[in-house]
């Protein structure tokens, strides 16, 4: 399934564009799951991310989505915080 998605309790996405499945990894046969680890920012915008691990035929194609990704400002204690959390899209 593409772009399945997990992520933190409390996050609610605005928008999450799916990821573009690369056209050479469609040829190649090639599957798998790229987990990311991700800091939200009090915006609710990616703020950093980075590749924990995954394909690495797919991995240019989840950073390129999760990039775009937004979601409502978290909060902690009812105050802005900042939120370090993991997502994982399988192609």
């Amino acid at each position: 399934m593409l772009g399945k998605l997990t992520y933190a309790l409390g996050l609610n996405p605005i928008s999450r564009p799916e990821p573009q499945y690369p056209a050479a990894a469609l040829a190649a046969h090639v599957r798998g799951t790229v987990e990311m680890r991700a800091l939200i920012g009090t915006d609710g915008r990616i703020a950093a991310l980075n590749v924990i691990r995954g394909p690495a035929e797919l991995q240019q194609a989840a950073l390129d989505a999760v990039w775009k990704w937004w979601f409502e400002p978290p909060l902690v204690n009812s105050g802005p915080a900042q939120i370090l959390t993991e997502f994982a899209i399988r192609f």
